[in-house]
């Protein structure tokens, strides 16, 4: 609740594209971690996007951002409750924001996407759903 509520706090500051952006990719966020499109897969993309067009803007910190947005499609591929479709396209995407966080952080960013690769690796011993 208060993650919502901070995120209110700051789309009412932003110019209008930009609040738009920022509500739309906050709605996403949730549509992501939910699969409540599990028949559009694409919206995974959009999410990952979206986030790193707001960290252009200077919105977010686009470390930070590609942290927060990885940890958390990473949770959503690992959910067992979710459609195996869905967690494939997680999956993909999340390959998509490591080579962007290795990118942003250079050397530093090595040791930290290795360390979620490795997580995804081990597959069933850390409760990766099935995909």
């Amino acid at each position: 609740m208060a993650n919502a509520l901070a995120g209110q706090a700051l789309a009412a500051r932003m110019p209008g594209p930009v609040q738009q952006l920022l509500q739309r990719w906050q709605a996403l966020q949730e549509d992501v971690r939910l699969a409540r499109h599990a028949g559009e897969p694409q919206r995974i993309q959009h999410y990952v996007l979206g986030g790193a067009k707001l960290a252009r803007l200077g919105v977010f910190d686009e470390a930070g951002v590609l942290r927060h947005m990885t940890r958390m499609v990473l949770q959503t591929a690992r959910d067992p409750a979710l459609p195996a479709l869905w967690c494939r396209a997680c999956l993909e995407q999340l390959a998509a924001a490591l080579r962007e966080l290795r990118r942003v952080l250079g050397p530093r960013g090595a040791v930290e996407a290795a360390a979620i690769e490795e997580a995804v690796r081990r597959g069933g011993q850390t409760g990766l759903a099935p995909c």
